[in-house]
């Protein structure tokens, strides 16, 4: 017998989130039936049972720890694979640009080192090219004010 349910109680049912019952129904994942209220559409999922017994995952063979696993894996537990394996798509584009953005600050840093180091190179051959200064001139200057202790 197929049951019907709003996107709001699938995804309670589901334990995953709305967008996530959005993207399964644009893929295909789940049936969706459309009654029309005037100029809009009211959604729902509908869900078969003997469809959801088949979403399943029959699997015989014993794992690593020598257990077989169960015959069935429930519905609930396919879509949040789905889900952490979008997650975990997601977070892997991540990585991959701050990666990028890490290659680009650590570029122009060594761009701003080479830059400051020719700077430095620059000020060295300006100020031995300056003309020494004359400290004894200092003193034999002229004041500027005539009206001086030493004046008459």
């Amino acid at each position: 017998m197929a049951q019907k349910l709003t996107k709001l109680e699938a995804a309670a049912r589901f334990e995953v989130s709305q967008s996530t019952i959005d993207r399964m129904i644009q893929r295909g994942d789940l049936q969706v039936q459309k009654e029309r209220h005037g100029n809009r559409h009211r959604i729902w999922v509908v869900l078969d049972e003997s469809r959801e017994a088949s979403t399943g995952v029959f699997d015989s063979s014993p794992n690593e720890s020598g257990h077989s696993p169960p015959e069935r894996v429930d519905m609930s537990e396919t879509l949040e694979l789905t889900v952490l394996r979008e997650r975990v798509k997601n977070l892997e584009e991540l990585v991959e640009h701050h990666r990028g953005l890490l290659k680009d600050s650590e570029w122009r840093y060594q761009q701003l080192l080479e830059q400051l180091s020719s700077n430095q190179r620059t000020v060295e051959s300006l100020t031995r090219a300056l003309p020494a200064g004359d400290n004894g001139t200092l003193s034999q200057r002229r004041r500027w004010w005539r009206f001086g202790k030493g004046s008459s």
